[in-house]
């Protein structure tokens, strides 16, 4: 459990990167600066900014802090332009009829999901007079501020979303995104010995070796070994050599299929509505329970029901009830790997 977390953790910052890419102003995408070549110099400006292992620094400050802007400020400025005309175009692409379910089941989720699953919380007393399977593998009200945020962006507003300023979404909302992505990450409100945002604070980092407008810098996270990353100055900004080389092609990519998503979505709004319809239906089937025992029954073979039909098989995920712990029973079949999703202890 530890070594997937790790790895995951491990990650982060580059994938959130990406993340950002597929959200989110230039018809095709800026054409990174070759980096200059030895013996050229340069402004007494660039001259005098941190250095490549020092934004590495920043990003990981910035998201052990669960500050958003941190990856934002991180591109270049032509490469937040990028990002934040796709943000738009995309926007740009979609209709009232199309968009409208996402945000009717969306309010509808942040009515139900909080009052039915915060019954399934185990009381503080101790007392086990709910029974087995009565608690969560994550906050409720985790959930519940995560279901508002979102619910209050303008992700929730077509017109809202067209006029979109990535850098104002971030800080009013991507940080309350990473605060409780990282309780519901935890288990709980109070898990912070457990927070994964923490691992980022734990990262080594180290200047191997500069030149002019390219460095090399080693990164260790935790109980891994060094690893060495090279890096290339864009419009004064320190980025993988690696994401400069990529950005020119990859980011045309997403943009392509980020549009084509759009035009999907507004022309052929079947599937996306029935999808849509699929969620309002389990919400409305949890919404009619009486009983614990009857939501956590609900919500169980929901998320099941949904995992299978949108992908065809269920992964381990955080989103079954788990027993605290359950009674052992009787000879019993063997049970689908599906049925049980997390152990209920890291490491076992």
């Amino acid at each position: 459990m530890f070594d997937t977390r790790h790895r995951w953790m491990n990650r982060l910052g580059w994938l959130a990167v990406c993340v950002g890419l597929s959200i989110g102003m230039h018809s095709g995408c800026s054409k990174p600066e070759a980096a200059k070549p030895p013996g050229i110099s340069e402004s007494p400006a660039s001259q005098s900014l941190p250095g490549a292992d020092e934004a590495v620094r920043r990003v990981l400050h910035g998201l052990e802090k669960r500050q958003s802007r941190a990856l934002w400020e991180f591109l270049p400025p032509s490469y937040r332009s990028d990002v934040q005309r796709l943000a738009r175009d995309v926007a740009g692409r979609l209709d009232e009829k199309s968009w409208g379910p996402f945000v009717a089941t969306w309010q509808k989720a942040r009515q139900v999901l909080p009052k039915k699953l915060s019954s399934l919380v185990p009381p503080k007393s101790g007392d086990n007079d709910r029974g087995a399977g009565a608690s969560l593998p994550f906050d409720p009200a985790a959930l519940a501020q995560l279901l508002d945020v979102i619910g209050d962006s303008e992700l929730s507003d077509l017109q809202r979303l067209r006029s979109i300023e990535l850098d104002r979404f971030l800080d009013q909302t991507g940080d309350k995104l990473l605060a409780t992505l990282g309780r519901i990450a935890v288990g709980d409100a109070n898990g912070s010995a457990n927070d994964p945002f923490s691992q980022f604070g734990k990262v080594q980092v180290a200047l191997t070796s500069s030149a002019v407008g390219t460095a090399v810098v080693s990164i260790r996270w935790p109980e891994q070994e060094p690893t060495t990353q090279e890096f290339v100055r864009i419009e004064d900004h320190w980025i993988p050599q690696s994401l400069a080389a990529a950005w020119p092609t990859q980011f045309a990519e997403v943009r392509e299929r980020s549009l084509a998503w759009a035009n999907s979505v507004r022309e052929h709004p079947d599937e996306w509505h029935a999808r849509s319809h699929e969620i309002d239906q389990w919400l409305d089937e949890l919404a009619a329970t009486k009983s614990d025992a009857d939501a956590r029954q609900v919500w169980q073979s929901g998320v099941s029901r949904l995992a299978i039909a949108w992908f065809g098989e269920l992964s381990p995920s955080d989103t079954t009830p788990r027993s605290d712990p359950a009674p052992p029973k009787p000879a019993r079949a063997k049970r689908p790997e599906t049925e049980v999703l997390l152990p209920d202890e890291p490491g076992k």
